[in-house]
């Protein structure tokens, strides 16, 4: 989560540096990556999982995230900043979903309050940490701050992989 909170912090800050968005214009780009939650949640996290486990899922949603937030860190196009926020949010979305259903299979039924609360925990951490970073933004800015945490996701989806290559069995996932 730390991958994505540096774009969730930081691209309202870039997009309002670059187009000089009012403060309407930046909740209307909020309000639009909440649709893109919806919608993830909604619709393509049900059709992945008829498909697909859920390890492959975190994995591929992990690495996409990654990939168009390296992108929407290096854009400067308006239009695309709004396109991009689409499939970052909806791609992060699966991968949060997913991941926590890794963390609650992990534990026994009697276990389940205690792995997610250190979910949870882990999740909270996370987004304190995001939340230190705007110390950097005169140091980095808002650009590589955002594709920092692109190249985070990517890391992150590809120690999924690893660690489901090192598991025994993946029958839970």
């Amino acid at each position: 989560q730390v991958g994505f909170g540096l774009y969730f912090q930081t691209i309202l800050i870039q997009i309002k540096e670059l187009y000089h968005y009012s403060s309407l214009y930046l909740g209307l780009f909020n309000g639009f990556m909440g649709l893109s939650f919806a919608l993830g949640t909604l619709f393509f996290i049900p059709l992945a999982l008829k498909r697909w486990k859920v390890a492959p899922i975190a994995i591929i949603s992990l690495i996409l995230t990654g990939i168009f937030q390296l992108w929407g860190g290096a854009n400067p196009n308006e239009t695309l900043a709004w396109i991009l926020a689409f499939p970052i949010s909806l791609f992060d979305i699966s991968a949060y979903a997913m991941l926590m259903t890794i963390f609650s299979n992990a534990g026994t039924k009697e276990e389940q309050g205690w792995v997610m609360g250190i979910f949870g925990a882990t999740v909270a951490i996370s987004f304190a940490l995001v939340g230190l970073s705007t110390n950097l933004l005169d140091l980095l800015g808002t650009k590589l701050l955002i594709m920092g945490g692109g190249m985070l996701l990517i890391l992150s989806g590809l120690i999924l992989v690893w660690y489901q290559g090192a598991k025994p069995t993946q029958s839970q996932a």
